[in-house]
């Protein structure tokens, strides 16, 4: 008899776990995305034209997210929230530059301007980023780190 009650019982368990953590994830996620921050924090990411007067146009996405084309001019920048993949910490976003003003001069860069096992405990809440010709710079209260441009043969095309 006691047998049997274990059995109904671990199945119950078997049965429910799974079902309540579909309604939670069901609950979490409406249209593709994310109604609580609580459980998937965000970070501002902030990109700074810093190549002396010339324009820079960028396009930045992750694998289901296209932040779309974007120009800021030399001193502007723009802005656009990523979001922190919990336990996993794959979140990534990649961005395509280009800047030159007549086409023998257009120069195009690519970098991963935010990877959360790099960038979650330097930049928890908001990435400085200040783009030059050289590379991308990030910028913190405390650190200057400066990269270099992806390779462009393993670049992904955005």
């Amino acid at each position: 008899m006691y047998y049997t009650t274990m059995m109904v019982s671990s199945s119950k368990i078997v049965f429910f776990v799974p079902m309540l953590l579909t309604i939670l994830v069901a609950l979490q996620v409406t249209n593709g995305e994310y109604k609580y921050e609580a459980f998937f924090p965000k970070v501002e990411v902030v990109i700074r034209n810093n190549m002396s007067g010339t324009p820079a146009g960028l396009h930045c996405k992750d694998k289901d997210h296209d932040d779309g084309f974007h120009r800021i001019d030399y001193g502007e920048a723009h802005t656009f929230s990523a979001m922190y993949v919990p336990l996993l910490g794959r979140a990534l976003w990649f961005c395509r530059f280009k800047w030159g003003e007549f086409e023998f001069q257009r120069q195009y860069r690519y970098f991963d301007i935010f990877v959360q096992k790099r960038d979650l405990h330097i930049c928890p809440a908001h990435c400085y980023w200040s783009i030059n010709e050289y590379g991308p710079c990030r910028i913190c209260e405390t650190t200057f780190e400066c990269y270099p441009w992806n390779d462009e043969n393993n670049a992904l095309n955005v």
